[in-house]
């Protein structure tokens, strides 16, 4: 007889470009509907997705990534050479990880506290929170 030790369950990991899911910079323009413009006029408040904006996420190939509003700090302007490190030492909050299970590109934000499910579009393209972010520039 022979004794088997049991396996922890697998645990989706940080992934490598998989299946149709290549890293690389997504980026979109528009009305984003969770962005908040201010309102300067001296009511109280503001509007959600008033003005037009831009977001972009950044996926490595070894499965971290990096979000924001303003453009990207690379050196010499080659987004292949980002710095995902200093990054996210300057901006924790918008620092994530990501894994691909299928179809989908699962983000795990500020530590875990947001979690974001994207899913692939045919053509390489992203939706996130139901906004397409187009694959611009790919890690390679």
């Amino acid at each position: 007889m022979a004794v088997v030790r049991p396996q922890a369950p697998p645990r989706a990991q940080p992934a490598p470009a998989v299946g149709a899911f290549r890293g690389g910079f997504f980026l979109a323009t528009g009305r984003l509907p969770w962005k908040l413009t201010a309102d300067f006029t001296g009511r109280t408040g503001g509007s959600w997705g008033n003005a037009i904006e831009s977001e972009w996420y950044l996926f490595s190939d070894d499965g971290r990534l990096q979000r924001r509003d303003n453009l990207p700090d690379a050196p010499g302007g080659d987004i292949r050479r980002f710095d995902y490190g200093k990054a996210a030492r300057a901006d924790p909050g918008n620092a994530s990880t990501y894994s691909v299970q299928g179809g989908r590109i699962l983000l795990s934000i500020k530590n875990g506290a947001e979690t974001i499910d994207a899913h692939l579009l045919p053509g390489g393209d992203l939706e996130i929170r139901d906004v397409t972010f187009k694959h611009t520039l790919p890690n390679k």
